[in-house]
């Protein structure tokens, strides 16, 4: 139950928003613009081995995934890795397929349980639709009144920071390293202002005009990485540099506020999609009903008597 306002805030220390710069967000856009342009030849953007993603391909997959558009119109970080996962997917897949490993039966059997999963989730989600608007806003308002003594905001944190992106090659990895946690010792001396520093250092580019503030931060939207940390935190104390996918955060905590009652605008959200996994299992319940009530499942119970003593055996 994050509020948009505290979403759109929470830059680098989410894990999928913010950007490190606009021109980066720029060159993203434009990179989706231009695979959609016809192309005479396939181009690759990446490559790994004998593993490669070609713009076309990504278009397609973009068009398919609107979770993986949203990562390519994202942050520098998370456009570049989200290539690097696909090819690093791809050059094991590969290797695993010249072993053989996905011809093995143990393994061809998961292969097709996944499928079929994957089968009967997409076909119920395509035949049984939500109503169009569910749920209405009178749905909503009864809901949050019945449940509203157990609807809680979680922990939230005022947090500014300073970032260090992880450059690709190691040697570079190690400079930025050892800058990073030079940058947190001068941080964390008595009287330091970590403002100037993060104007100074970050590489936020949404952040560090504003001397590194992120704004309150609820803790389910924060990275993995620091969630336990910023508990341990006191208020106006500076951390360690915390290493992410991205790169490293010096984090200081500004303002903690403990689990409070959740008013109807920040609990609306949670509210709307719990209303929503209900319906949703309602109607395959209905849907499973109906198949079996027409398709009748008809049991050997002498038959499965016998496979069951042979079990124990």
């Amino acid at each position: 139950m994050a509020s948009r306002t505290n979403s759109n805030r929470a830059t680098h220390l989410s894990p999928d928003i913010g950007s490190r710069s606009r021109r980066v967000r720029c060159v993203a856009v434009a990179f989706l613009l231009a695979l959609a342009a016809p192309m005479a030849r396939a181009q690759d953007v990446a490559t790994m081995g004998q593993s490669r993603i070609s713009a076309s391909e990504l278009k397609q997959l973009a068009q398919r995934r609107p979770d993986l558009r949203q990562r390519l119109l994202g942050s520098e970080e998370s456009f570049e890795n989200t290539l690097r996962e696909v090819l690093i997917q791809r050059s094991i897949v590969r290797e695993a397929q010249s072993k053989g490993w996905d011809k093995r039966a143990d393994i061809a059997e998961q292969i097709e349980n996944a499928r079929n999963a994957i089968i009967v989730s997409t076909y119920l989600s395509g035949a049984l639709p939500l109503p169009p608007g569910f749920p209405g806003e009178s749905e909503i308002k009864a809901s949050y009144e019945q449940n509203k003594a157990r609807l809680f905001t979680p922990w939230s944190f005022h947090l500014a920071q300073i970032f260090v992106s992880r450059p690709a090659d190691k040697v570079q990895a190690e400079t930025a390293l050892k800058r990073v946690t030079e940058i947190a010792h001068k941080a964390g001396e008595p009287g330091a202002d970590f403002a100037a520093l993060a104007k100074a250092e970050s590489e936020d580019e949404a952040t560090k005009a504003k001397g590194g503030e992120s704004g309150w931060v609820f803790e389910p939207s924060l990275l993995p990485e620091l969630r336990a940390l910023v508990q341990r935190l006191k208020p106006g104390e500076v951390s360690a540099p915390v290493p992410s996918v991205h790169g490293w955060h010096v984090v200081k905590l500004i303002e903690s506020r403990p689990p409070a009652p959740a008013d109807f605008d920040n609990a609306r959200g949670a509210i709307v999609n719990e209303l929503r996994a209900r319906r949703i299992a309602e109607l395959r319940q209905g849907f499973i009903d109906a198949l079996v009530k027409k398709t009748p499942i008809k049991i050997d119970r002498a038959a499965l008597g016998k496979l069951r003593q042979d079990f124990k055996k």
